[in-house]
Formats: structure tokens, sequence, C-alpha cells
């Protein structure tokens, strides 16, 4: 019974790894102003905004800061083409919000997931002290596998259709239609565009299957060398027995 308590468990680490780690580096790209200002820059948004590069680096943190709930209201005020107003229209003032709650949702799985990992340590700590690192071992490396065939999956996807993926994600996310927005009419839509979306995704992707290849190398190689070890300890004792008889 014991046994099947550790199989389970250890089956349900494995299907939290690639959760924790797409929402650990959605949080960290979510709350990055470099990759925003990259962004602002790549796309021209100074020009399409009559922003100053300045004040754009400014939106960014303070959207940062407003996602983190360190903000009350995403409306923020800019100068543009030296005249100073509020950013966003009521529409995209709804939409962000929106934004924030698929954040929080985020944050919500993440402290789950991790919740998850750490459970299942604890438990192994406390009712399988031996056997604690091959057991997690087998489950990372088992994790990592699953996680690089969704990010496999994922991938394709991507390259075959974005703007589809893109659709679909605003469509099953969202419950109204502020979403909408086009450049140069809306402002919101000139800050992020399509573009700056594709990257995301691309980085989001990359870090989660780069981590999940760190981790599957770092438990099948321990778990080569255990078996190594075992090989080569049995491999004495064959030896020590021979020489007995």
């Amino acid at each position: 019974m014991a046994q099947r308590i550790r199989l389970v468990y250890g089956i349900i680490f494995a299907l939290s790894l690639p959760v924790l780690l797409l929402a650990t580096n959605l949080r960290y790209i979510a709350s990055n102003p470099k990759f925003y200002e990259a962004g602002f820059k790549k796309y021209q948004v100074a020009e399409w905004t009559g922003i100053t590069p300045v004040e754009l680096n400014r939106v960014a943190q303070e959207l940062i800061d407003y996602f983190g709930s360190q903000r009350e209201t995403p409306q923020i005020q800019v100068k543009i083409y030296g005249e100073t107003e509020g950013l966003f229209s009521p529409e995209e003032v709804i939409h962000l919000e929106d934004i924030k709650g698929l954040l929080e949702l985020n944050r919500r799985v993440w402290l789950a997931a991790l919740a998850v990992s750490l459970g299942y340590i604890a438990f192994l700590v406390a009712r399988w002290r031996g056997q604690v690192w091959l057991s997690l071992a087998w489950a990372t490396l088992s994790g990592s596998l699953l996680t690089l065939s969704l990010g496999l999956v994922l991938a394709a996807a991507l390259a075959l259709d974005f703007d589809w993926l893109f659709l679909q994600f605003h469509l099953v996310s969202f419950s109204n239609s502020f979403w909408q927005l086009t450049c140069p009419q809306d402002r919101l839509a000139c800050l992020f565009q399509p573009g700056f979306f594709y990257d995301s995704s691309k980085l989001l992707a990359g870090a989660v299957a780069t981590e999940a290849l760190i981790l599957g190398a770092l438990a099948g190689t321990y778990l080569w060398w255990r078996r190594y070890k075992g090989d080569k300890r049995k491999g004495i004792l064959t030896s020590t027995s021979e020489e007995r008889t």
C-alpha cells in the first residue's frame, strides 16, 4: 500500500512539474521591465504612440506594479506629443483588469504546483528517507520528459499558426470583446503588438524547455550513477563469492 501511495505521489509530482515551470517563467516574464523595454524598442512603440522611450520605460514599470497589486488602477498619466493625458481608454482599462485577473490565476496555480512539489519531497523525507533521491530523480525525469513532449507540441503549433492560437487564447480567456484592439487606434495594441506576444511565447517555451532539459539531465545522470554504482558493487560481490568457492 505504501509503495502505491509513493507511486501516486510521484505521478502527481511529475504532472505538476510542467505547470510549475510554465507558471514560474510566465511570472518572471510578466514582471521583467527589461523585456517590456526591449519589446517597445523592437516594435518602435515610441513612433507609433508619440511617447518618449523614457516615458515608455515608466509605463512598463507602472504596469508591472499594477499587475503585482501595487497600484489600484492600470490608468497611467503620460506625455503624448508633449501633452499629458490618460494613456488608456475605458475599454483598455477593463481589458488590463482582465489580464491582471489571469496573472492572479497564474500566481495561484504556481503556488499550488509549488505546494505539490514541496509536499512530495516532504513526504519522501518523512516516509522514505532512504529513497528520497532515487524517487525524486525518477519523478523529476518523468516530469521533464513530459514537459519536453508538451513543449514540442506547443512549438510546432506556434510555428504552424501563431495567429490562430493567439485568437483561441483570447476567446477562451476573456468573456468580453475588449481584447479586440488595433493599432494605431488603440494605444494598448500599439504598446503590445502581435510580435511582442510571439516573442514572449518563444521566450517562455525556450526557458521551460531549457529548464526541463537541465532537470532531466541531472535526474538521468543521478539514476545512471546509481545504476553504475550498483552494477559495480554487484560485480565486486560476485568476484568475491567466486574467489571463495
